[in-house]
């Protein structure tokens, strides 16, 4: 019991203290929290990526995963906020190749019907290759996955003819990204799991009229598993400005159940989880996700659905 206290006192800890460090504005593709699982632990995935949903994070952490995944994602962000109708969807499929291989791929949408819409489709491939690595014990994992971006907005007659839209009112880029995820065996690191990412190696340029290059961005994340609690910190570094991500995930019922918090530095999150085994290495899982910002005014938040399918 004492053991357990100080573990949710350091989740407490993880979610508070990040908030007296930097706050950062982010751009286009910034971080969507893409699935409800994502969004109620405050965007700690990157060493937590074991389902679907982690192709848009930490490819190489698909490993986990021990069959087929698919997920299905719809947010609608601020709602309430006046004038305001962001709404976001994703969906994902992993496939494992054997016990040291997986396969991924996923199309994530943003943005507002009526005037401007990012998608993202992402495919990615990862391979345990622990037995190549002198003395290694455990899992090491390495990923690499390629992103299509296409940035869209919907014109009216007004602004149809504006200078900043005279090559067109959409573009698409690639992106490519290498990841890294271990869970070493070694007794002094039991319970923890790392993985790491380098996203948009190449910089597309993702502008219309000027010169605008997609920052190359850095994820690491840790996770600590004990029982059925898992505590995941992830710290993201873009254009040299640093956003960290701390959450708790604590399961019940034989797993059946998860209660989720977490936070970023804008947003506190919270949410809770349910699946249900099939039978025949079946099963289903629905999620909810909810964000409440710390800096807008007059919303009820953002709230996620995601429906996940095990098989």
């Amino acid at each position: 019991m004492n053991r357990l206290r100080r573990l949710l006192f350091l989740a407490l800890l993880l979610w508070l203290v990040p908030f007296h460090f930097c706050r950062v504005a982010w751009s286009a593709y910034e971080e969507r929290y893409w699935s409800a699982r994502v969004a109620s632990l405050g965007g700690a995935y990157e060493a937590l990526s074991d389902d679907s949903v982690g192709i848009f994070y930490n490819t190489a952490g698909l490993i986990q995963a021990r069959g087929k995944d698919a997920s299905f994602s719809y947010a609608r962000l601020f709602t309430n906020l006046s004038g305001v109708n962001l709404s976001l969807s994703q969906f994902g499929y992993l496939h494992p190749l054997g016990e040291r291989r997986r396969v991924g791929i996923g199309w994530g949408s943003f943005g507002t019907s009526d005037l401007y819409r990012e998608d993202t489709v992402v495919i990615g491939y990862c391979e345990d290759v622990a037995s190549l690595v002198p003395d290694m014990k455990g899992i090491f994992s390495l990923g690499i996955s390629a992103r299509y971006l296409l940035r869209k907005f919907t014109l009216d007659d007004r602004a149809s003819g504006d200078p900043l839209f005279k090559d067109g009112s959409s573009k698409g880029v690639p992106a490519f990204d290498i990841h890294l995820y271990t869970k070493p065996d070694f007794e002094i690191l039991n319970g923890f799991s790392f993985g790491v990412s380098l996203k948009s190696l190449n910089q597309p340029e993702i502008g219309f009229k000027d010169k605008e290059k997609l920052p190359q961005e850095l994820a690491a994340g840790t996770v600590y598993e004990w029982k059925n609690l898992k505590i995941p910190f992830d710290l993201t570094v873009r254009n040299s400005k640093m956003r960290p991500h701390a959450g708790t995930e604590i399961k019940f019922m034989q797993g059946e159940v998860a209660v989720r918090a977490g936070s970023d530095l804008d947003q506190l999150g919270g949410g809770l989880g349910y699946g249900k085994n099939l039978g025949s290495n079946y099963s289903l899982t629905v999620d909810y996700g909810f964000l409440w910002p710390l800096t807008v005014e007059s919303t009820a938040g953002s709230h996620r659905v995601t429906l996940g399918i095990k098989f």
